[in-house]
């Protein structure tokens, strides 16, 4: 799943974003100088500082994107950020205890981890508890992907109780 290509996730709005924050780190080293007196050699690395956290930010806000892999009994969660993947989550679909579209009062009790790039309404949570512990994971996956996760869930489900 990938954010909807729209200006705020864009290349071109990342740039320009960061352009204009070295321009305004620039201009506020400036006044603070001749209004105060305060060199700008001790103003500007820690403007410089604020900037490159919030570049950091903005440039992986930007390349994000999640994968998810659905299999007869198991539920895969990755995060894939420019060349590099991380494994978030491997869930059993025996140990998922809901999936649902609202934020549960087991969602809150439970040990959060966020693999959405939609915001929670648009999104879907799934509640594990894997050997005592309780985790929720928030996730934005298709319509599709949505139906065949719960069908592949009750399956695995009804298997169970036999």
């Amino acid at each position: 799943v990938a954010p909807k290509r729209r200006f705020r996730h864009s290349a071109g709005a990342a740039y320009i974003i960061l352009i204009l924050m070295m321009i305004g780190a620039i201009s506020l080293a400036n006044l603070i100088e001749a209004r105060w007196q305060i060199p700008r050699t001790y103003i500007q690395p820690a403007l410089y500082l604020l900037i490159a956290g919030c570049a950091v930010y903005v440039y992986r806000f930007h390349s994000i994107t999640y994968r998810y892999t659905l299999t007869e009994e198991v539920f895969v969660i990755e995060q894939i950020s420019i060349s590099k993947t991380r494994f978030i989550a491997t869930l059993s679909l025996n140990d998922v205890q809901e999936i649902s579209a609202n934020c549960s009062e087991s969602y809150a009790k439970a040990k959060r981890h966020n693999a959405s790039v939609l915001p929670k309404t648009n999104s879907i949570f799934i509640t594990v508890d894997s050997e005592g512990s309780a985790r929720s994971y928030l996730i934005s996956p298709s319509e599709e992907f949505i139906h065949l996760l719960n069908a592949q869930w009750r399956l695995v489900r009804g298997a169970e109780r036999r």
